[in-house]
């Protein structure tokens, strides 16, 4: 990069002025000022008076110091950063060979204006390209500049004037972190679904500014500010709210001005896989069903002319428009006798009512789709997922399962290695699922070591409280989730085997006076489980009810209830036991078979019978 320095301009003028004026004069040349004006070519506003705006001759001497840059797009960078920031003025320096550039008043307004365009052109970024472009009312600019050795040095000068200022744009870019995460976009979500959404949230919460369509003092209708936070604007404001929500989500979009129903209009085109395709939520806002989205040039309302911009070849080759209107990639059909399938890009739908059918393996309609399906949808209504419904699904990542749903088939979900989120909607009828038995193949919370969120109502369930009035939390029910902890109401009374096995992040539980009888390997894996208190009312402990567990503090509070074999079979804790209690004698403890266990009493000030050590009750 030639970068010209006013330190070396420095000590060219001091030896300039050691030659006559003369030759002075033939090396340094001041050039007249040239101007430019630009409008916002939607909707042109009277032209705003640049001359009186321009940079003098004596503010570009050239002993003043500064750098030029003989690369464009820095100054161009430059710019565009300004016009984010909404400064009103801004200035670049180029420097410009004298083989390539004519000096022409012709020439410095092309590269001026060059420059400026090339400040908003498309990048990507939401807050760039044509967010940018059609932000602006006016911009003026003034050159001013000198000639030597034959190569130019210019300053360019813009003053812009802006539809919002800066506090606008950051109230847009703080309700823009409100409102998309409310999107619930993963990396499942298929383009066409996140288009979707968002054009649906534009069409529904954004109304035409009739009341100020005819006013000219209020320049705020032409923006996504105007759209987004006041909820009405002109076609500008939609669409260049809708330019940078698609492209805060990864889908690529252009602003498209030029004529529709016998006025300025603009719209979007928006690209879903190889093509672009025309999008008007201006004329699409408040319906139900779209005429305007979507669609192909020869089906999309034949008086939106574009503007020249948007005529040319190479903006064709750029961004190529499809042939056809866009269709979602859709199959579907019958899943049972009321119930219906449908596969949108990586997601199956299921709706309807009643019973998913069962299935042999490898028979389930959808099963041809079973690595592309990342996340399956089943609607309210549905009562039974069927046998191998989802076996094989190896891609899925995410299922809802609505509170109608109250049995689930062997093998529905074997395969399913890659299930990392389950949603409800009731905790009560997720609890109440008869998954078939003790089939382990057909709960999706264990058809793999994988830990599995769990959400309640779109909210991720950490600190799980059983509902009051609950008796029985069945088996499995919250297996292999990243619940953290527990409270279980007095009302339950039975806790089955498995209930809470593989939960490795759990770290507390709190048990309710109720409980009689704790299942086998209910406990199972809690390896972040330090501590755990058996109510009084425990009666029975299932097989390996703590193996393989973190506990290392283990107390009981009541009689000494009944175990089943390995009961305490790999862990390693001090186990505290009452010695009010007659019925934790030597033989009893003993028989627990629990090997790796400390015994000691609850109360240790108590003085233990001779005779039996750690124990405060003689044998019989």
């Amino acid at each position: 990069m030639k970068k010209r320095l006013f330190s070396l301009l420095m000590v060219l003028c001091l030896v300039l002025s050691m030659l006559p004026t003369s030759a002075f004069a033939a090396d340094v040349e001041y050039l007249d000022s040239v101007y430019i004006t630009e409008h916002n070519p939607l909707y042109p506003h009277d032209s705003c008076s640049v001359e009186e705006h321009a940079p003098t001759v004596d503010a570009l001497h050239p002993l003043q110091g500064g750098q030029y840059e003989d690369d464009l797009s820095v100054a161009s960078a430059a710019i565009r950063e300004a016009m984010k920031n909404r400064q009103s003025t801004v200035s670049v320096n180029v420097f410009l060979d004298g083989d390539t550039y004519d000096g022409s008043d012709t020439s410095a307004k092309a590269m001026m204006r060059g420059i400026f365009y090339d400040a908003y052109a498309h990048t990507g970024d939401p807050t760039e390209g044509d967010y940018l472009r059609w932000v602006y009312a006016e911009m003026g600019g003034g050159s001013s500049g000198w000639k030597s050795n034959g190569d130019y040095y210019l300053t360019f000068t813009y003053n812009i004037t802006y539809y919002t200022t800066a506090a606008q744009e950051q109230a847009v870019t703080d309700k823009l972190a409100t409102v998309m995460p409310t999107f619930g976009f993963t990396s499942a979500t298929t383009d066409y679904e996140k288009v979707k959404a968002i054009y649906d949230y534009i069409c529904a919460n954004v109304t035409y500014d009739h009341e100020n369509l005819n006013d000219d003092s209020y320049k705020l209708k032409y923006t996504a500010y105007a759209a987004l936070i006041n909820g009405t604007s002109v076609c500008q404001g939609y669409a260049t709210l809708l330019y940078r929500m698609l492209l805060m989500v990864g889908v690529d979009a252009r602003v498209v001005t030029g004529t529709a129903g016998g006025g300025n209009h603009g719209w979007n085109i928006v690209k879903l896989g190889a093509y672009y395709y025309n999008a008007d939520s201006t004329w699409d806002a408040g319906e139900t069903e779209y005429d305007y989205f979507l669609t192909c040039p020869a089906s999309f309302d034949p008086t939106h002319t574009r503007g020249a911009d948007y005529t040319t070849a190479a903006f064709h080759t750029a961004y190529p428009m499809a042939d056809a209107d866009y269709a979602p990639s859709i199959v579907g059909g019958k899943c049972g006798d009321n119930a219906y399938w449908s596969l949108t890009g990586s997601t199956l739908s299921i709706t309807g009512t009643g019973a998913i059918y069962d299935y042999a393996n490898g028979e389930a309609p959808w099963y041809a789709y079973a690595s592309t399906i990342g996340t399956v949808n089943i609607a309210n209504g549905i009562t039974k997922i069927g046998s191998n419904a989802f076996r094989g699904l190896s891609a899925l990542t995410d299922i809802t399962i609505p509170a109608s749903v109250t049995f689930v088939g062997s093998n529905a979900f074997t395969g399913c290695s890659a299930l990392s989120a389950i949603r409800i909607s009731d905790l009560t009828a997720w609890m109440n699922i008869d998954f078939n038995s003790e089939d382990p193949t057909a709960y999706p919370q264990s058809c793999s070591t994988k830990l599995k969120d769990l959400y309640l109502n779109g909210t991720k369930v950490t600190a799980l409280e059983i509902p009051a009035g609950t008796t029985t939390i069945p088996y499995k029910a919250f297996s292999s989730t990243t619940i953290t902890s527990v409270t279980v109401p007095d009302s339950v009374t039975a806790i089955d085997g498995e209930a809470f096995s593989n939960c490795e992040k759990l770290t507390g539980v709190t048990l309710g006076s109720g409980v009689k009888t704790i299942g086998n390997l209910a406990f199972y894996k809690t390896t972040a489980l330090r501590k755990l208190m058996l109510p009084a009312s425990v009666t029975s402990l299932g097989k390996r009810v703590f193996w393989n567990s973190g506990i290392n503090s283990l107390t009981f509070t009541g009689k000494a209830p009944a175990i089943d074999d390995a009961c305490f079979q790999g862990i390693r804790a001090v186990v505290y036991y009452p010695c009010s209690d007659s019925s934790w004698t030597a033989s009893v403890r003993t028989s627990y078979d629990a090997e790796s266990a400390t015994w000691k009493l609850t109360h240790p000030s108590v003085v233990t019978v001779p005779g039996t050590p750690g124990s405060c009750f003689t044998d019989g």
